[in-house]
């Protein structure tokens, strides 16, 4: 079976609708036994399964959240910004080079990867 790769660029946690369906969505897609790996901006210093608790997430074994690092400064968009897409368009290309499959809303991050991967 193929893993999945969810690339979000969230903080994380993130209580707004969009956050909620994402971690809802990726959990879901755990639980029927898929191997899925939410990317997300690493925002909190709580532990992940204590803020998956949060959103009523029990830890699952097929479920993993890779937080990835961004520097946030105050007034600043446009450089985490970039620094998250860099990085997700890098761990993506290397999920597709495996046999994985990406699925995300970032219309963005899918256009950089379909330019530069030519795959869909």
């Amino acid at each position: 079976m193929q893993s999945l790769l969810i690339p979000a660029d969230i903080r994380f946690p993130l209580e707004r609708a969009n956050g909620v369906q994402i971690l809802k969505t990726a959990a879901a897609l755990a639980k029927q036994g898929l191997d899925t790996t939410l990317v997300v901006r690493d925002s909190d210093p709580r532990a992940t399964p204590e803020i998956l608790g949060l959103f009523g997430i029990e830890p699952q074994p097929k479920l993993a959240v890779r937080r990835l690092p961004v520097r946030h400064r105050p007034g600043s968009f446009l450089l985490p910004r970039l620094a998250f897409l860099v990085r997700a368009s890098l761990l993506s290309l290397r999920h597709l080079r495996r046999g994985g499959v990406v699925f995300s809303r970032d219309l963005q991050l899918v256009d950089l990867l379909l330019r530069v991967g030519r795959r869909r």
